[in-house]
């Protein structure tokens, strides 16, 4: 159905969510609950968030843990092979951990790099997604690739995952197939590049735009003389051959490394691309310090805010304001306080453990208003380009930049996005965000929401909590 509410989009309505669940409308514009009724995208993911809300939050926060540390794993062994030659059988152990989605890698990495130019490593995956294998099992198959010694022992390791018997000779089959096939003769080496252009070489296209990274195709005959000199990495000990990555090791503290390979990992797209431009990441790097926050979310062409958000990190505090109402959430005593405009009212309500975490999830998400709430969810092919055009800016130090991807909406049709960054270059703040969307049918973006947003420090915190009465 998609948004039937001229006015109040998904995106808008994303934030009462939570208290649409808890039936809280008190505190939700009528123009959101409209929208959420009407709407089966929202109403979709309002299930969903309900089935995560009943799980236990250890459970939950256990969960993610895990996850970030396979994905630090998964992510050491990548870049291992940094400046390195890459083959086809380097790349076979990776090939079931890039099916896992929990542990989906969003940029470049020197594995897959080799994999978007390699076709026979493609079909490689290829076959083993048709076996639609689930994470247990796609963790046995990586081993048996890693250490494929006969058909036999890796079906073993695989029944233990409990793979169906029908699936058995399958799996048997590819172990052997993908172990035993010659290399493709596609050898690539990934270079992370801080200084490089926003741009690649014409061999790539634009495949790797936006990455300070730079990609080169090996001369097979060149390569094979330094393969037979030992030139090539082992899967099970590659994080102890680079000779920079072991000393360290021994210098830091495991929690620490796994930090720092996310870094690592990180900087391929968050690095400042030109000397003078502002990178994406900068932004997130920088929103994640700041502690008080006014946020105006404006409809296009309008001049008087739809809402307006006062946010405090410093003293867990989050203040709502829209026409009718202003809401104050005093999250250290979890307290929830209503005052009507119209008759200056207040209604005060105790808010439950599950509420005071749902709300500082949205003060830490970067305050809600960044497009991702996760830098690692950026999709792989996003844009960022710096605007030039001189007429949108109106102070010499803005810098004007806008992130472009692609989605697909509950059709499955390409739905495009777009967020307009207008940043102050000396602090890498923005003071105007703009949300653009157009659909596979339309020719021009259409804005959606725009942003006005003021840094506070204590002082004027406080002065705004006391001037709206509470």
């Amino acid at each position: 159905m998609g948004d039937l509410n001229n006015n109040f989009t998904c995106k808008n309505a994303e934030f009462y969510h939570y208290d649409f669940i808890c039936d809280n409308s008190s505190s939700i514009p009528e123009a959101a609950i409209d929208h959420i009724h009407s709407c089966e995208i929202c109403l979709k993911k309002i299930e969903q968030l309900k089935a995560v809300l009943h799980r236990p939050q250890n459970t939950v926060e256990s969960h993610k843990a895990k996850v970030r540390n396979e994905i630090n794993h998964i992510l050491e062994r990548h870049f291992a092979y940094a400046d390195k030659h890459v083959n086809c059988n380097d790349v076979k152990p990776f090939l079931p951990y890039l099916l896992d989605i929990d542990l989906d890698i969003k940029i470049p990495t020197p594995i897959t790099v080799h994999l978007n130019s390699c076709t026979k490593c493609h079909l490689d995956l290829d076959a083993i997604r048709r076996l639609n294998l689930n994470k247990d099992q796609l963790s046995f198959l990586a081993q048996a690739l890693s250490e494929h010694t006969g058909a036999n022992p890796a079906a073993l390791q695989l029944q233990n995952g409990h793979v169906p018997q029908e699936k058995m000779q399958q799996l048997d089959d590819i172990i052997s197939t993908i172990s035993e096939r010659p290399e493709s003769g596609v050898v690539t080496m990934c270079h992370i590049d801080k200084a490089a252009k926003t741009t690649i070489n014409d061999d790539f296209g634009n495949l790797y735009a936006g990455f300070p990274i730079t990609v080169e195709q090996i001369n097979n005959n060149a390569y094979q003389d330094e393969q037979s000199a030992g030139a090539t990495i082992s899967f099970k000990t590659n994080a102890a051959s680079n000779p920079t990555a072991a000393p360290l090791a021994r210098l830091l503290k495991p929690a620490i490394v796994a930090a720092a390979v996310i870094l690592i990992a990180a900087g391929l797209f968050f690095s400042t691309p030109t000397v003078k431009a502002v990178s994406i990441g900068q932004i997130y790097r920088v929103m994640d310090k700041i502690k008080n926050i006014y946020i105006a979310n404006f409809a296009p062409d309008t001049t008087e805010p739809k809402q307006e958000f006062w946010i405090s990190r410093e003293r867990n505090v989050y203040i709502i304001k829209t026409k009718n109402e202003t809401v104050f959430y005093d999250l250290d005593n979890a307290q929830q306080k209503t005052k009507l405009s119209d008759t200056n009212t207040t209604e005060n309500i105790q808010l439950t453990k599950n509420q005071v975490s749902g709300i500082k999830q949205g003060m830490y998400s970067f305050f809600g208003i960044m497009p991702f709430a996760n830098i690692s969810d950026i999709p792989i092919d996003a844009q960022w380009n710096r605007i030039t055009d001189k007429t949108l800016k109106n102070n010499d130090g803005i810098e004007i930049y806008d992130l472009i991807w692609t989605d697909k909406d509950f059709t499955g049709s390409k739905d495009f996005r777009k967020y307009r960054f207008y940043i102050n270059y000396k602090t890498n703040l923005p003071y105007r965000i703009e949300y653009y969307r157009k659909l596979a049918t339309e020719e021009r973006y259409n804005l959606i929401n725009v942003k006005m947003i003021k840094y506070l420090d204590s002082g004027k915190f406080q002065a705004v909590v006391i001037e709206k009465g509470f």
